[in-house]
C-alpha cells in the first residue's frame, strides 16, 4: 500500500536590517551562485510543490508522464514488484496499482500519458492502461531483458534496446518488428544503457557498453554520428530542447556535451566522482543537471560552461520532461519504506537541505553577517535586499541555512511579497511550503495584505495558490473589504471575479 499526503511548511520572516550588513555580502565573490530561479528573466514555477508519497516499499525507478500528470513508481521487495502511477490534481494525488509478473528493467509513457510501456527480463514488452491498471498488449521482441524503452512522438513505433546490446524496432501499429541494428555489442558489459529521440523525431540516439554514442536517422535508418569520448560505457542522454546539443553520462564520471549537427564534442565536465545516472538540460536548454550514483546532483550554466552548484547526499529518482518537477528520496522512519517528495527546481534542493548543507550555510551566513547565531538573531531582515536586487551571491545560502523560514510579528515570506510587489517571491515561498493561510500579529493573511497594498501581482499568485477569498481579520473585514476600502480597483476586480465576498454584516462600507 502506498500512501499519500500534501504537506506545507511555515516560512518566515523578520524585519529590515541595516544596508551595511548588504553592502558586506556584496563583497564577497567567493560564494557560487545559485541556480537561475533568483535571475530576472528566468522566475518560472508553473507546477504545483510539495507533495509526499510515503512507499511501504523500495522504489527502484520512477518517471514521469509526458504531459507531466502522473508518475509512475516502480515498488519492490525480495520477492515481488508493484507499479503504481499516482495521478495528481490541484490538491489531491489518486493512485491506480498492481503487481507485475516479471522484473522491470525499463518503463516510459506513451506520448498520450494514457498507458505505459514496461519492459522486462524475458525480452517482452508490456502496454499496461494506466487508468484500469491492466494490461491490454505483450509483445515478445527479444530473448534478453529490455533495458531501454523509447516510443516515437506519433506513438506509432517502440524502440527498444536489449542487454545484448542490440536496438529493435518495432511497429506498434503493424505488430511487428521493423529493424535490428547490432549497435552496442562488447565482449565486456554489453547492452543498450541509454536511448533516446530527438525533438523533431528525426534522428534516434543510443549508448552503451561499447563506450560510444550512436545517431541515427529514423527515415532512412543510416547512422549519422558516431559520438566518442567517453572511457567507458554510457549510462545516460538528453537532448536540448531544440535538438540542437546532446548531453551524456557515463561510467567514467563525465559529463559530455556535443553539437548535434557538427557531431562533435565542446566541452566536459568531471566533477563527479561516480558513474553518472542522469543528464537534463533546463531553463530554457541554457542549464544542466546531473546526477551520480554518490548522491552528487550538480548544475551547470551551459553558456558560460561554468559549474553553479554541486548538492551532496540527495537521493534523486527523476526529473519530468520539462524539468520542472523533480521527485527526491527521503528519509522514512521505516527502515522497509521510503518517502518520495515531489518538488520544483530550484527549491526542492535549496529549501530542503540536507543536515549538514543546513549547518553550513549558517556558519557561512554567521561568517559574513557577523551574527554567531542567524537563527536565533533573526538576520532574514535584510532578505528583502537581496531579494530586490537580485543579488545572486547569498540567496541559496539564506534558503540553505533555513533561516527563510523564520516567522515574526510581520509575517511570513508571502507577506514581505504582498508588501512589496514580488510576485516571485511569493511563488518561491509557494514551492518552499509557505502556507498561504499564515496571520501576521495583525491577523492579517497574505491575501489581505495584497488587497490592501494594491498589489495586484501577487494577489494573482495567491490565488493561484488557492488562499481562502473569504479569510476575515477580527473585525471581521474581508479582502474584498479591504479592497474596496482602500480604493484599489484592479484588486476588488480581480476578486470579485475570482467570488470573493463582502462581510454583509459590516455597516458602512
Amino acid at each position: 500500500m502506498v500512501f499519500f499526503k500534501i504537506i506545507s511548511s511555515k516560512f518566515l520572516f523578520t524585519s529590515l536590517w541595516l544596508i551595511s550588513l548588504f553592502m558586506l555580502i556584496n563583497t564577497c565573490d567567493d560564494i557560487i551562485s545559485p541556480l537561475s530561479a533568483y535571475d530576472a528573466q528566468a522566475h518560472s514555477w508553473a507546477m504545483p510543490a510539495n507533495a509526499v508519497i510515503d512507499a511501504d516499499m523500495t522504489v527502484s525507478k520512477a518517471t514521469f508522464s509526458p504531459d507531466e500528470s502522473q508518475l509512475c513508481l516502480v515498488l519492490e521487495t525480495d520477492d515481488k514488484q508493484i507499479l503504481t502511477v499516482v495521478k495528481t490534481g490541484k490538491n489531491s494525488m489518486k493512485r491506480t496499482e498492481w503487481e507485475t509478473p516479471l522484473p522491470v528493467h525499463s518503463i516510459i509513457f506513451s506520448p498520450d500519458s494514457h498507458h505505459l510501456f514496461t519492459g522486462h527480463k524475458d525480452g517482452s514488452v508490456r502496454r499496461w492502461n494506466t487508468n484500469t491498471g491492466k494490461p491490454d498488449k505483450k509483445w515478445t521482441i527479444h530473448d534478453k531483458p529490455i533495458t531501454a524503452l523509447v516510443v516515437t512522438h506519433t506513438g506509432e513505433r517502440l524502440i527498444a534496446g536489449t542487454g545484448e546490446g542490440t536496438i529493435v524496432i518495432w511497429s506498434l501499429t503493424l505488430n511487428k518488428q521493423l529493424d535490428k541494428l547490432p549497435e552496442h555489442q562488447q565482449i565486456y558489459d554489453t547492452g543498450v544503457f541509454a536511448l533516446t529521440i530527438s525533438p523533431d523525431e528525426k534522428s534516434r540516439v543510443s549508448g552503451g557498453g561499447d563506450n560510444n554514442i550512436r545517431l541515427w536517422n529514423l527515415h532512412t535508418g543510416q547512422q549519422e554520428h558516431l559520438f566518442v569520448g567517453h572511457t567507458q560505457p554510457v549510462r545516460t542522454l538528453a537532448f536540448s530542447s531544440d535538438g540542437s546539443r546532446l548531453a551524456s553520462g557515463g561510467d567514467d564520471h563525465v559529463i559530455q556535451l556535443f553539437d548535434v549537427k557538427k557531431g562533435t564534442s565542446f566541452h566536459s565536465y568531471i566533477v563527479h566522482s561516480a558513474p553518472l545516472q542522469l543528464v537534463k538540460f533546463y531553463d530554457n536548454d541554457s542549464k544542466l543537471l546531473s546526477y551520480d550514483t554518490n548522491k552528487l546532483l550538480g548544475t551547470f550554466d551551459i553558456e558560460t560552461l561554468t559549474v553553479l552548484r554541486l548538492y551532496k547526499e540527495r537521493e534523486l529518482q527523476t526529473v519530468s520532461p520539462a524539468t520542472s518537477q523533480i521527485v527526491l528520496l527521503d528519509e522514512h522512519p521505516k527502515p522497509t519504506a521510503q518517502t518520495l517528495r515531489i518538488s520544483t527546481l530550484p527549491y526542492g534542493l535549496i529549501c530542503y537541505p540536507t543536515d549538514t548543507e543546513q549547518k553550513q550555510a549558517r556558519q557561512r551566513v554567521a561568517e559574513l553577517t557577523g551574527f554567531a547565531d542567524p537563527i536565533k538573531t533573526g538576520i532574514l531582515g535584510f532578505f528583502t535586499e537581496l531579494w530586490d536586487t537580485n543579488n545572486t551571491k547569498l540567496l541559496d545560502q539564506f534558503f540553505l541555512a533555513g533561516i527563510a523560514r523564520q516567522k515574526t510579528s510581520t509575517g511570513t515570506i508571502l507577506h514581505l511579497a504582498a508588501e512589496y510587489g514580488w510576485p516571485d517571491l511569493a511563488r518561491a515561498g509557494h514551492h518552499c511550503g509557505t502556507d498561504v493561510e499564515t496571520r501576521n500579529s495583525l491577523g492579517m493573511t497574505a491575501l489581505h495584505m495584497a488587497a490592501s497594498t494594491g498589489q495586484a501581482s501577487v494577489l494573482e499568485v495567491l490565488l493561484e495558490m488557492g488562499a481562502n477569498l473569504n479569510a476575515q481579520l477580527e473585525d471581521g473585514r474581508t479582502a474584498l473589504d479591504l479592497a474596496q476600502e482602500a480604493d484599489r480597483h484592479k484588486i476588488k476586480t480581480l476578486l470579485e471575479k475570482a467570488n470573493a465576498s463582502h462581510n454583509s454584516k459590516i455597516e458602512n462600507r
